[in-house]
């Protein structure tokens, strides 16, 4: 073998070994070499969505209402927060068998702490219940706010699947000049975030 040969041989060993530890030891801004750190579903910075399903449980004038929650929220996510703006919908009946339906937009705000997210925001109320006496509905137009933990479980590709447990409250409007009621309840959802 010639040195030409050698030096040819030698130089493509040494570009081999290069290319083989590329994703192992990416360059840092500053030129050096350092561990590979590839972000979770959770972690990255974009536009996401958001989708939730579960139960509540809500009293209105001491009167309890269990339903079936769900909710779709649409923003994004970068630097440790995250913000949506939601749209809530759950359906259920009174203890005394009334059908009621709530209808909420809102806009929720998260602290990133790794699997972990502590939420809070604001949103409007529609809340109907359906009389006993005459099947028309009672309407009430509301405000109110709620606060929320919860954990990504999984990541899958492309997405997150998660659990979330929320206590929210909105003060109603009421008739005439009678004091409105509080809907105020806990909340528990598995969702994906994606």
């Amino acid at each position: 073998m010639n040195r030409t040969s050698v030096a040819m041989a030698a130089a493509l060993t040494t570009l081999l070994a290069r290319n083989a530890h590329a994703d192992e030891v990416p360059p840092t801004a500053h030129g050096a070499t350092g561990p590979a750190v590839e972000l979770s579903e959770s972690q990255k910075a974009g536009l996401r969505f958001r989708f939730l399903a579960g139960a509540t449980r809500r009293y209105i004038y001491g009167v309890p209402v269990t339903a079936a929650d769900l909710e779709f929220g649409a923003g994004g996510q970068s630097h440790g927060i995250s913000a949506y703006f939601t749209f809530n919908y759950f359906l259920g009946a009174t203890e005394f068998g009334l059908f009621s339906q709530h209808y909420s937009p809102g806009l929720t705000f998260e602290a990133i702490l790794d699997r972990t997210r502590l939420g809070g925001g604001a949103h409007l109320s529609l809340e109907r219940i359906t009389r006993a006496t005459d099947g028309n509905a009672m309407a009430a137009l509301g405000i109110g706010a709620q606060v929320s933990a919860s954990y990504d479980i999984v990541d899958f590709d492309g997405g997150t699947l998660l659990v979330l447990a929320r206590l929210s409250g909105a003060s109603l409007s009421s008739e005439g000049n009678a004091a409105g009621a509080i809907m105020w309840g806990p909340s528990a959802y598995l969702g994906i975030r994606f």
